[in-house]
């Protein structure tokens, strides 16, 4: 559910229609690149407005550049954490 307060549907189609955003937990933000980069990607596809939401090969791009990245990092940095 991407409102974990309530376990139906019906709830779910109130807040979205408005517009309440779900809620992610603020420390996905900060406790990892690749959480941040997901937290990130998340709010784009929670735009209201479908022209200014991310199309789904946007969305490939970002997580395919987000993996370069990652990957990027856990070469070159000592200090980057191997595991995320």
């Amino acid at each position: 559910w991407i409102y974990p307060e309530y376990d139906d549907d019906a709830s779910s189609v109130k807040l979205i229609k408005k517009r309440i955003l779900p809620t992610i937990d603020p420390r996905y933000r900060t406790r990892s690149f690749i959480e941040g980069r997901l937290v990130e990607i998340m709010y784009r596809c929670f735009v209201s407005e479908a022209d200014d939401r991310a199309s789904i090969f946007e969305v490939v791009e970002f997580l395919r550049d987000t993996k370069r990245e990652h990957e990027r990092r856990k070469a070159t940095d000592p200090h980057y954490p191997k595991g995320r």
